[in-house]
């Protein structure tokens, strides 16, 4: 308890305020960026650091305003807190609470968007433990991820009977209907997906055995097939770069504006 001493001078109204314990919640926007590419161990030991100052003024019944900033920046330092700057967790609204509460339960912050809680007695792995029980490990979150693990496999299972489809169907391609093999290609790579399996040390032998290589994909050669109106030595050029490259080439439009290009000459 608060001593009378400490006390007088206030008026009735704050002193009933003072007969509250209050969980102190910390300016989460200005603290965000301290914690970018911080582990949750380094975040709850700061925060145990900052619950030992906060509970040290409300143990020396320290109300005064002034007398707690002093005291707070004094420890700040002993303490060695250094992810989270003093101005930003000791602010005037973090400040008025310590000052106007006889006891500060906890101190509370988001920590990929699940709070972290700092009380009296606590360690980093009892932080730890509860904010992931909070946090990753509540049946919720598991929930969440056995949801989308579940519609993850199920795309995956879709795209590999395409993908398992059309590679029965290159067995039979016409390797000199160009078009149709470009055509076959580039659907082919769009049913490329993680965990799926693309056939694809097969797919680059089947290719090569037709005279098609991995190592023609130099968009340099392309233009001037462009420039040359040379349309089989572009063809090559969009094989290659394609079979090279897989569906990375999907991340852009450039493969597609090519072949459109291709097709009008």
């Amino acid at each position: 308890m608060v001593s009378q001493s400490c006390m007088e001078g206030f008026p009735k109204e704050n002193n009933r305020e003072h007969e509250k314990s209050v969980s102190v919640a910390l300016d989460q926007k200005k603290i965000e960026i301290a914690m970018w590419g911080r582990h949750i161990d380094a975040i709850a030991q700061e925060l145990i650091k900052i619950f030992a100052i906060v509970d040290h003024i409300k143990k020396q019944g320290v109300t005064n305003k002034e007398q707690v900033k002093e005291i707070a920046a004094d420890l700040y330092s002993e303490l060695d807190v250094d992810i989270f700057n003093y101005n930003i967790i000791f602010t005037q609204k973090v400040i008025d609470q310590i000052s106007n509460a006889n006891e500060v339960a906890d101190i509370t912050l988001s920590f990929n968007g699940y709070p972290i809680v700092v009380r009296k007695g606590s360690t980093i792995e009892s932080v730890v433990q509860e904010w992931e029980e909070k946090g990753i490990n509540s049946p919720e979150a598991i929930a969440q991820r056995n949801e989308a693990e579940a519609a993850v496999n199920q795309q995956v299972g879709q795209e590999q009977g395409k993908l398992n489809s059309m590679f029965k169907d290159l067995q039979s391609l016409d390797f000199s209907n160009t078009e149709a093999v470009i055509d076959w290609l580039y659907e082919y790579n769009t049913h490329y997906i993680n965990g799926a399996d693309t056939h694809d040390d097969a797919v680059k032998e089947i290719f090569k055995a037709k005279g098609h290589s991995t190592e023609k994909n130099d968009s340099i050669d392309f233009m001037l097939g462009e420039v040359l109106q040379d349309k089989q030595r572009m063809a090559e050029v969009i094989i290659g770069y394609m079979l090279a490259n897989g569906g990375l080439f999907l991340r852009n439009d450039a493969v597609k504006n090519a072949i459109e290009n291709w097709k009008k000459l």
